[in-house]
């Protein structure tokens, strides 16, 4: 008598290799259908901006980050006119509702539309003129 124990299972390295299979086929698929575009987006939104934008600390801090950046550059205004110190927008919910609202959006690190609590020595003019 033959001992026909184990002869109708699937071996382990089969039973991976369909598995991979599988996973690639379905990232074929979503590619093709434009799925990962989507994907990619909703991530980049959440790791970005979120739904209310930047928090405050992050953009005070960045703020006067760029504003020392800038300062290192001495005398150079066009330097310091296309700095980030001069040309970074920031969108944040500053009464923390969860909406921004038109005065939240598009704030800089100086002037009258600016990013709450930066103290630099970079003046406006020296970001417009």
């Amino acid at each position: 008598m033959m001992d026909k124990k184990g002869q109708g299972s699937l071996s382990m390295n089969t039973i991976v290799v369909a598995i991979i299979a599988i996973i690639i086929l379905l990232l074929l698929v979503t590619f093709f259908t434009g799925g990962l575009s989507t994907i990619g987006q909703r991530i980049t939104e959440v790791f970005r901006t979120g739904t209310s934008g930047y928090d405050l600390d992050l953009a005070v801090r960045n703020c006067d980050d760029y504003c020392a950046r800038a300062e290192k550059l001495g005398s150079n205004t066009l330097a310091i006119k296309s700095s980030a110190f001069c040309n970074q927008d920031f969108d944040i919910d500053l009464n923390v509702n969860n909406q921004l609202e038109a005065n939240e959006k598009g704030l800089k690190c100086y002037g009258t539309n600016s990013v709450p609590g930066v103290t630099c020595s970079i003046t406006v003019s020296q970001c417009t003129s």
